[in-house]
């Protein structure tokens, strides 16, 4: 009976002889980020690849232009990278800016969601574990937040499932923690003179949900909801100096589907 079973160090032998012929599950040479683009990231750079400021995020208005880089793994050796657009909505048209380089740019025409890969090519060239993202690209709706009695417009994102109320998923669920921060009041404290009369249009894309300076960027931002209303949008940095000038509050001036 014991000459059909192996011994113990038999059977330890072929465990390990087993064990280093399996497969060794590969580590992506370098990984997908989606990258933020500040207007002083765009004033520094030495390249023209970044000119449109950007999020970040992987959600994004439609039309606003996104970055995606690469980002090496510890001492990969890499001679290259490979991107593709591997999958988009119906009835988009748009692909990325390069199929190769450490940066590519991707403008989302359509609504819906966007893969991009990333293929680097190792020391010899040759092409290694890819790394995919998902970016889905929407318009821009009303946060849900009551300013001077206004109705904010539906759906309302800081009082739905998403980003506020109750039953919002706690990981999103940030309108609360928006509202405390000085970028959600700060078009009102400086049109009702409590911040100063220093204030120009350029400043609006900080302080404001969805402005983009794009003019293929139509998503109901907030300079998109101006248009639509026909607003000057020169208007404000008069109306913030004359209410630091004559101690007067002219946010109540500024139209209420603006203030959501």
């Amino acid at each position: 009976m014991s000459a059909r079973f192996p011994s113990i160090l038999s059977f330890l032998i072929l465990l390990f002889v087993a064990a280093t012929a399996l497969p060794v599950f590969a580590q992506s040479l370098a990984t997908i980020e989606i990258d933020y683009v500040s207007p002083r990231k765009i004033a520094e750079s030495d390249s023209d690849t970044y000119d449109e400021v950007s999020s970040g995020l992987r959600v994004v208005g439609l039309g606003q232009k996104v970055y995606v880089k690469s980002v090496a793994a510890e001492d990969a050796e890499i001679s290259g990278y490979t991107w593709a657009l591997t999958a988009q909505p119906g009835g988009s048209s748009t692909s990325l800016s390069a199929s190769s380089g450490g940066v590519v740019t991707l403008i989302p025409d359509v609504e819906g969601d966007y893969v991009v890969s990333l293929t680097p090519l190792d020391g010899d060239g040759l092409p290694t574990l890819s790394d995919m993202i998902q970016i889905h690209a929407s318009t821009w709706v009303g946060a849900g937040v009551m300013v001077e009695g206004s109705t904010p417009r539906a759906p309302e994102c800081g009082t739905g499932f998403c980003h506020g109320g109750n039953n919002a998923n706690p990981v999103l669920n940030v309108k609360a923690d928006w509202m405390k921060s000085k970028h959600f009041s700060k078009l009102e404290n400086h049109m009702n003179g409590e911040r100063g009369g220093h204030y120009d249009v350029s400043c609006l894309p900080c302080h404001t949900v969805g402005f983009d300076a794009s003019a293929s960027a139509v998503n109901d931002g907030f300079d998109d909801i101006a248009n639509m209303l026909g607003y000057d949008l020169a208007q404000i940095p008069a109306l913030v100096a004359d209410a630091v000038a004559n101690d007067t509050d002219n946010y109540p001036l500024l139209p209420d589907p603006l203030k959501e």
